[in-house]
């Protein structure tokens, strides 16, 4: 238990993380964060080979197998918050392990959306579909590299993050109660980032719905990537005009 409430260390951005990816991260590993032997690299490793493994299942399997894709897919997301979690709680997060982890999240969701493209024509759709997931994939990756590139120039300007805040906003309270803390996790359903799509895509293969994904994602995300162009437009000419006096 005391293992269990020392991993609350982070607060969650995500719907996904705040109903399944903490609770169910902080169960498991308060009986194994102190082996030696699992290491955070090691579950962002999992992490990137579970969701290659679950995209071939998707792309080239039958019913059967695709639905276990789908459940592998959630998988791989458990490990992807295991190795932060697990990274905080042994206080041994990295520059390299950070870098890691997010080179290979932006290779997985392209790889995944893209077999998800491929999966659906398929099913008989027409030849556009095998565009709709890497268009999509393409969209979450512009949106990271404004992000970064925001970044940068924020450190430049001023020396600190203020608009951007990278990795994991700290827990205020840890003694919070896991119930409580997946009810207000609610209230973040419909912000869809970017950890809630996996969880998307999975509910609608196991549907057999993969176009209903496909055009939702392509939807929200491209959405996503003009309202975080202006916005950070916006916010670079105020660093601008913040330069010229």
């Amino acid at each position: 238990m005391e293992r269990y409430q020392l991993l609350k260390s982070r607060s969650a951005k995500d719907w996904w993380t705040a109903t399944f990816g903490d609770p169910v991260s902080w169960i498991i590993l308060a009986a194994i964060a102190d082996w030696k032997l699992i290491s955070p690299n090691l579950l962002t490793m999992l992490t990137f080979l579970s969701k290659v493994a679950s995209s071939a299942l998707i792309a080239f399997g039958d019913r059967s197998m695709v639905i276990t894709g789908a459940v592998l897919l959630q998988a791989g997301v458990l490990f992807d918050h295991m190795d932060g979690n697990l990274a905080r709680y042994r206080n041994i997060a990295t520059m390299k392990g950070g870098f890691m982890d997010r080179i290979l999240d932006g290779a997985s969701i392209l790889i995944i959306l893209s077999a998800l493209s491929w999966h659906a024509y398929l099913k008989g759709n027409p030849a556009y579909y095998l565009l709709l997931g890497p268009s999509a994939a393409g969209f979450y990756l512009i949106i990271c590299y404004m992000y970064w590139s925001y970044a940068f120039y924020e450190h430049k300007t001023l020396g600190e993050s203020t608009k951007v805040n990278p990795g994991a906003k700290d827990l205020s309270d840890r003694q919070v109660s896991t119930l409580d803390y997946m009810i207000e996790g609610q209230k973040k359903i419909f912000n869809f980032n970017h950890i809630d799509y996996y969880f998307w895509i999975s509910f609608a293969i196991i549907l057999d719905r993969p176009e209903m994904v496909l055009w939702f994602l392509f939807i929200i995300i491209g959405y996503k990537v003009i309202d975080r162009f202006i916005m950070r437009m916006n916010h670079l000419d105020s660093l601008d005009h913040r330069n010229s006096l």
